[in-house]
């Protein structure tokens, strides 16, 4: 989810936890093998913070995606400011 709530003047974005009634989630959280995130995608970001590999691999898949909303609604609303 990306979105703007106005009271704050700032941009929310959310992804979607574990649902432990999913084979594929469940699957996804036991690729637990700790990985350097994916530099493009995260500029500025030191090497040295490491998250497990199922959540980088199913961030991979929709980053681009809301990047480009957030930095849409960055322009659209004239702010800065992003709740994660």
């Amino acid at each position: 989810f990306v979105g703007y709530w106005p009271e704050q003047k700032t941009i929310v974005v959310a992804h979607e936890g574990t649902d432990p009634a999913k084979l594929v989630s469940l699957l996804t959280d036991a690729n637990v093998l700790k990985v350097s995130l994916d530099r493009t995608l995260f500029p500025g970001v030191p090497g040295t913070v490491l998250v497990h590999a199922g959540f980088r691999n199913t961030h991979n898949l929709t980053a681009t995606k809301i990047l480009a909303e957030v930095n849409r609604l960055m322009i659209s609303e004239k702010t800065k400011s992003v709740f994660v």
